[in-house]
């Protein structure tokens, strides 16, 4: 049976990325027979989150940062500290050192253990993630590899999702803490 044949209004699939959410949506609204069609739920993980958290906003004070919040928290603790390790390209540090720390999150390891990281310039990443970290609890803010973990936690949330039939489609690969939140669903 085809993918988009499957979709009813309580199906949604998800995708790794926008391109391949935007062509299956192309592929469904091709020329039908019929005048009306149901406009499928096609949508990128990224985006899901997204959803999911507002329906969540209602049982937390957290609020989610958006990708661009996230790069200008990072930037600014490792602005605050350049001076001290001689970082010569402050906006690119900060998004490697995102990166790295929503790998950590995602593969459910702690960017703050003292025993994970080793070496001086690991050391500094750990000092900018617990500053991160303490950032976010201060003002009541959640990154989103956080926010995984905090919704595949509450199973009373994921029993009320709206929709019964969820498909993921043409991943190579989720995290640990994705395939921890479907496996709660």
């Amino acid at each position: 049976m085809d993918l988009l044949e499957q979709l009813d209004a309580s199906t949604r699939i998800i995708t790794p990325n926008q391109r391949l959410a935007a062509t299956l949506l192309q592929q469904h609204n091709k020329p039908h027979k019929q005048q009306t069609w149901l406009t499928p739920k096609i949508t990128p993980i990224a985006i899901w989150l997204n959803l999911l958290w507002q329906d969540y906003i209602f049982k937390t004070p957290l609020t989610l940062l958006t990708t661009h919040q996230e790069q200008l928290i990072w930037r600014e603790i490792i602005t605050s500290t350049s001076g001290q390790h001689n970082i010569l390209n402050p906006k690119q540090t900060a998004k490697i050192a995102n990166q790295a720390f929503h790998s950590l999150k995602q593969w459910q390891l702690d960017p703050a253990d003292k025993q994970l990281i080793f070496g001086e310039n690991c050391d500094i990443a750990r000092k900018w993630s617990e500053t991160f970290i303490n950032y976010c609890h201060e003002n009541k803010l959640i990154d989103s590899s956080s926010a995984w973990q905090t919704l595949s936690s509450d199973t009373d949330f994921l029993a009320y999702i709206a929709e019964k039939k969820i498909i993921f489609y043409n991943f190579l690969e989720l995290s640990p803490a994705q395939s921890h939140l479907i496996q709660q669903l």
